[in-house]
């Protein structure tokens, strides 16, 4: 999702750059996902898989029909997002602190657009004691809400459920594992389920999950859970391509 919202992102904005951090995975296998995401076509039956082949052993014989719509693809995504540095993506360990020390050197910058963390539960603070995990999250939400605010720049977090929301009818911002107050603190929260996975629940839950429906192939359930400027608890279905990695609206009436 991250991935996907920084492409949009982009396409809207492309005065703008922006910035993805990564905590949880290496700097190539994000660049190669959010390549495939880019392109948006079905070059084999397994696109990363080919696309990985092609950058770790230099051969281009798993695409289906032929390498040159990809190369096509891969020559655009380079010329007109990596090069021109209107994406960027780092895999980085830093501090909380230091993470906030790049934003606001970021934010004097020309042309910053905005700031992806991927994501909130691997953050930590590099100095001061707490009493527990949930407190020092949250003190890292906050931090991050004041640089917001003194640098205009939107920030926009990943974040993983706790082990409690195993249908759709769970998820609630509470719920956001290790929360520590982060519901409060977000101007925006958006809870996600991959329909990929089996919900799992009493009868009763599991009978309202497809009586409404939202429990199709090749979607992915979203649902608004908090929205400081606007309206909240709406939900809908956003399609789901798993060999490329797409997610894009369905139906804007609906969601």
């Amino acid at each position: 999702m991250l991935i996907n919202l920084l492409l949009r992102t982009v396409e809207r904005c492309p005065d703008k750059k922006f910035y993805l951090f990564s905590y949880e995975e290496d700097k190539e296998s994000i660049l190669l996902k959010t390549l495939n995401t880019y392109i948006n076509l079905p070059l084999s039956q397994k696109n990363r898989r080919s696309i990985n082949s092609y950058y770790s052993e230099g051969i281009d014989i798993y695409f289906t029909g032929g390498p040159e719509k990809f190369h096509a693809g891969r020559k655009m995504f380079f010329d007109e997002l990596i090069n021109t540095q209107r994406v960027n993506i780092n895999y980085v360990n830093y501090s909380s602190e230091t993470l906030i020390g790049a934003i606001e050197y970021l934010s004097k910058q020309n042309n910053t657009g905005g700031i992806f963390i991927d994501y909130m539960q691997l953050l930590s603070k590099g100095e001061g004691k707490y009493n527990s995990r949930q407190e020092e999250l949250k003190q890292i939400c906050i931090d991050l809400k004041d640089s917001a605010v003194e640098t205009g720049l939107p920030i926009i977090l990943g974040a993983q459920f706790n082990r409690e929301v195993t249908n759709h009818l769970l998820i609630h911002p509470t719920k956001i594992g290790e929360a520590g107050d982060i519901e409060r603190i977000a101007n925006l929260i958006v809870g996600l389920w991959n329909n990929t996975f089996d919900p799992i629940g009493q009868a009763g839950d599991l009978t309202e999950i497809d009586s409404r429906n939202i429990r199709q192939p090749n979607t992915i359930y979203a649902k608004i859970l908090k929205n400081r400027d606007s309206i909240a608890n709406i939900d809908g279905l956003l399609d789901w391509n798993g060999n490329t990695g797409k997610i894009s609206n369905r139906d804007r009436a609906e969601f």
